[in-house]
C-alpha cells in the first residue's frame, strides 16, 4: 500500500507531467530525464521554466559547457530575469575588468578547490556597490578561490558599498596584497549592514575590513595567515561580531577595532605583532574568551586606547610579549578573569586613564606584574601576581 507521501508525490508528477507535457525529455525514452536536465537546470536547458531552475545560469570556461563563458554577461542575464543562483563551473576564470553587480545575485562555485577567479595581478574587483539614495541588496558569494588581486584603493576582491544583505562563505583568499599604501583585504565594506563572512581562508592577504558606517556583520569561523596589514580591521562602524577566527602571522595587528558595540570574542591568535587593538574613542565593546599566544617577542596581547564602557574578560595572553593587556587614556572598563603569563608586563594601566575595575586577573608569571598609573582604579587583592 502506498503512504501518504507516496500518494502526495504521485498527484504532484501526474499533475505535473498533464499540465507541463514540455517538462518531459521527449528526445529521449518516454518517462526519463536526461542528468543534464537536472544538474543547473540552466537557460540551455530551455525545458524547465526559469522560476524553477536551481541555477538561472551557468558559467563555464570551457566553451560549450554552459551558458555563458564570461561572468558578467551571466550576471546580466540573470539581473534581467529579477535574480538567482548562477553556477560558475570548475575551472579558471581571469578576469580582466571588474564585474558589476546588481541585486538578488548569488554566485556559487561548483567546488572551492577547483573553481578559480585569477584576478592576474590587476586592480581589479568583484564591484558590488549601490549608492546613498539606492542601496543595493542580496548579494551573496560562496564555493571560490579568489587570487592575484592588486585591488588596493578601496577594497579588494570583493567589494560592498552600500549593500545591505551579503554573505561570503566557504571561500579562499591567495595573494591579495597591495603594491603602496592602501586597504588590501579580500573582502571589503562600506555604508553596508547586515552581512556575514563565514568559513573562508585568507593566506599571504588581509580577510576584511569593515569600514564607513557599515553594521551587523559577523565574521566567524575563517583562518587568515601571512596578512600584510591587519587580517580583521573594523573602522568607523558598529555591531560587529567577530568570533572563532584563527590568525596567524600577520604582519600588522591581528584584529583592529576603533568602533563601538563590537563583540571579539572565542579567536586564536598566533605570532602577530599586536593581537586585539582597541582605538579611537570606542565605546560598549567586549572582548571575550581570546586565546593570544606568541613563540617570538612581540608587543601587546590586547591593546585599548581611549576605550570606555567596555570588557575585557576571561582571555588567555601567553608568550614573549612586553605588555599581556595595555590601557592608555582609557576610562570606566572591567578588566576581569584574564589569564597573562610569561609577559614583561602583566598589565599596565598609564596615567591618563581613570575609574576602571581591575580584579580576578591571573597575572603570575609574568616579569611585572600590574603597573597602574592611573586614577581611581578599582583593583582588589584577588588579582594573583605572586
Amino acid at each position: 500500500m502506498s503512504s501518504y507521501y507516496d500518494l502526495g508525490f504521485s498527484k504532484f508528477l501526474t499533475k505535473t507531467i498533464v499540465a507541463n507535457p514540455q517538462t518531459l525529455n521527449t528526445s529521449s525514452t518516454v518517462g526519463s530525464i536526461r542528468s543534464d536536465d537536472i544538474y543547473g537546470g540552466s537557460i540551455i536547458n530551455s525545458k524547465l521554466g526559469y522560476d524553477y531552475r536551481t541555477y538561472k545560469a551557468v558559467v563555464s570556461p570551457i566553451q560549450g559547457q554552459g551558458d555563458y563563458n564570461d561572468i558578467q554577461l551571466a550576471i546580466n542575464y540573470v539581473n534581467s530575469k529579477g535574480g538567482g543562483n548562477i553556477l560558475l563551473k570548475s575551472g579558471i576564470y581571469t578576469i580582466t575588468k571588474d564585474i558589476i553587480f546588481y541585486s538578488n545575485i548569488n554566485i556559487i562555485g561548483e567546488d572551492v578547490v577547483s573553481t578559480f577567479i585569477d584576478f592576474n595581478n590587476t586592480d581589479k574587483k568583484f564591484l558590488c556597490q549601490g549608492t546613498v539614495s539606492s542601496y543595493l541588496t542580496n548579494i551573496n558569494f560562496s564555493n571560490l578561490t579568489i587570487e592575484n588581486s592588486r585591488a588596493w584603493d578601496n577594497g579588494g576582491f570583493i567589494f560592498f558599498s552600500y549593500i545591505n544583505n551579503f554573505s561570503v562563505t566557504d571561500c579562499k583568499f591567495v595573494d591579495n596584497f597591495d603594491p603602496g599604501e592602501g586597504v588590501n583585504s579580500a573582502v571589503y565594506t562600506d555604508n553596508s549592514s547586515i552581512g556575514k563572512i563565514e568559513r573562508c581562508n585568507a593566506t599571504n592577504s588581509s580577510l576584511i575590513s569593515i569600514s564607513s558606517n557599515s553594521s551587523n556583520v559577523f565574521v566567524s569561523n575563517n583562518s587568515c595567515s601571512g596578512s600584510t596589514n591587519s587580517a580583521i580591521s573594523i573602522f568607523q562602524s558598529e555591531d560587529v561580531v567577530v568570533l572563532s577566527n584563527y590568525i596567524t602571522n600577520s604582519t600588522y595587528y591581528a584584529i583592529y577595532n576603533d568602533s563601538d558595540y563590537s563583540i571579539i570574542a572565542f579567536n586564536e591568535i598566533k605570532d602577530c605583532p599586536q593581537g586585539i587593538v582597541n582605538y579611537n574613542a570606542n565605546t560598549k565593546c567586549i572582548i571575550l574568551s581570546n586565546k593570544i599566544h606568541s613563540t617570538t617577542s612581540l608587543t601587546n596581547g590586547i591593546f585599548l586606547q581611549q576605550m570606555t564602557n567596555s570588557v575585557v574578560s576571561d582571555n588567555i595572553i601567553v608568550g614573549i610579549f612586553t605588555t599581556g593587556i595595555k590601557l592608555i587614556n582609557s576610562d570606566r572598563n572591567i578588566v576581569t578573569n584574564n589569564q597573562i603569563d610569561a609577559c614583561t608586563t602583566g598589565i599596565n594601566i598609564d596615567s591618563d586613564s581613570d575609574r576602571n575595575i581591575v580584579s580576578n586577573n591571573y597575572l603570575y608569571g609574568s616579569g611585572t606584574p600590574l603597573t597602574d598609573a592611573g586614577s581611581n582604579t578599582l583593583k582588589d587583592g584577588s588579582n594573583l601576581v605572586s
